[in-house]
């Protein structure tokens, strides 16, 4: 495996992860212009000013959370549609904005008319096939279990909950939205790490 793309290695392997989500808010907030930019016939989550798309975000999040929309997708996938699972499908887009973007408007726009749908199959990721005769295109899908796995033993020291409350203020200082996100990924750690095989030193 290779390892690329991480600016600052010592808040990689250190477990910190802060400078993950430096410019997340600017990012989001491109989705939020370029969608304005775009007009009602490029953007299907579309209003009359960037702002008011930020704040029908935002109207959106507290329904989800209070909430939350159940959805059955036709490969008999299911779930719900919550908070957390529709900030994750925003950091998605904001990772990948010129594939996803257009997706996530339509699905936003659908999700204020009460259909969950893409914005639950954006969240949930697709089935990955594992097996060795799998399709060339599954061998580079994304499987989140390996994320974990992968992140969490990449972290030089073990990652303890008592460690992640006392950091947790400091992430909303970096970004109020997407600091809790970074917890969460720790969280994981926390129990990954302390199982008993051994780590590489760094």
């Amino acid at each position: 495996m290779v390892l690329d793309g991480n600016i600052n290695a010592d808040d990689y392997y250190r477990g910190s992860w802060s400078g993950n989500i430096v410019n997340s808010d600017k990012a989001v907030q491109a989705f939020y212009d370029g969608c304005f930019a775009s007009g009602q016939e490029g953007c299907p989550f579309w209003k009359s000013s960037a702002a008011e798309i930020k704040s029908s975000l935002a109207n959106l999040y507290e329904t989800v959370a209070q909430n939350p929309l159940p959805v059955t997708l036709p490969d008999g996938r299911y779930g719900l549609v919550d908070h957390d699972l529709l900030r994750d499908v925003l950091a998605g887009a904001a990772y990948n904005p010129f594939a996803l973007s257009q997706m996530l408007a339509k699905g936003l726009a659908d999700l204020e008319n009460g259909n969950g749908t893409i914005v639950f199959a954006l969240g949930a990721g697709g089935k990955v096939d594992t097996s060795c005769g799998a399709a060339e295109a599954e061998k580079f899908a994304t499987v989140r279990e390996g994320g974990v796995t992968v992140n969490c033993n990449d972290v030089a020291t073990a990652v303890r909950l008592e460690d992640i409350l006392t950091e947790y203020e400091a992430l909303l200082k970096v970004s109020s939205e997407w600091g809790p996100m970074i917890v969460s990924s720790k969280a994981s750690c926390s129990y990954v790490l302390s199982s008993s095989f051994s780590r590489p030193e760094y």
